[in-house]
């Protein structure tokens, strides 16, 4: 499903997005998908979470609006996520 969505996100058109390196690699009956490591951390996310949402960065109003723009190209729509207490 990373590949995939990968795929869609990359097709949404929207310029100025960019995405970690990807490959889906098939070898003698395995398939793995292989990403590049990233060196994502508290002061380099820009969007989205690195806690499993308990913290949610959006504070770069211009990635926000790409995002949204392709969220809306992809039919998809800003949605709550986790537990509720």
């Amino acid at each position: 499903h990373d590949l995939h969505g990968l795929e869609h996100l990359l097709g949404s058109g929207v310029p100025g997005l960019h995405f970690p390196l990807m490959a889906l690699i098939d070898y003698c009956g395995f398939r793995l998908i292989a990403l590049s490591i990233l060196p994502v951390g508290r002061t380099t996310l820009m969007y989205g979470s690195a806690d499993g949402g308990k913290t949610v960065h959006r504070q770069v109003p211009e990635l926000t609006a790409r995002i949204s723009r392709a969220t809306a190209a992809l039919n998809l729509k800003e949605h709550l996520v986790g537990f509720r207490g």
